[in-house]
């Protein structure tokens, strides 16, 4: 398995979450690892993300909203918010670089959101890395 089906999965689990807060995926992790075939590598990471997110929300929503241009975080379509949730904390406590990440932001909003998503996402992204 890839880094980039772990960084899917872990969207998966992060937008549950946004339904139902009281969901506790550190209990599921070993069922997750079987059901999705997930190394060790790969769980880790998925783990890394999905604490790191929940962590880190507030400093991750200030980002955002720096750099949302013309939109408020309330107005955020919760499959984008959480894409950008995931690749911004990617952005500010991993070592992937920011291109990679943008990209594969790109790619699981072009799966999961609507028609604009992806331009937008890609728009939001370039502004959070131009202004590290």
């Amino acid at each position: 398995m890839s880094r980039k089906i772990a960084r899917e999965k872990a969207y998966q689990v992060l937008f549950g979450l946004n339904f139902d807060e009281s969901f506790d995926y550190k209990m599921s992790l070993d069922e997750m690892q079987k059901e999705w075939n997930l190394d060790a590598d790969d769980l880790a990471f998925l783990e890394e993300i999905c604490l790191g997110v929940q962590e880190n929300k507030d400093e991750l929503l200030a980002v955002l909203n720096d750099n949302l241009k013309g939109y408020t975080l309330s107005q955020l379509y919760q499959t984008d918010k959480v894409v950008l949730l995931i690749a911004v904390f990617e952005m500010l406590h991993t070592k992937t670089p920011k291109q990679v990440i943008i990209n594969e932001a790109v790619e699981i909003s072009k799966k999961y959101g609507i028609e604009k998503s992806p331009k937008f996402v890609n728009g939001v992204l370039s502004g959070v890395m131009k202004s590290l």
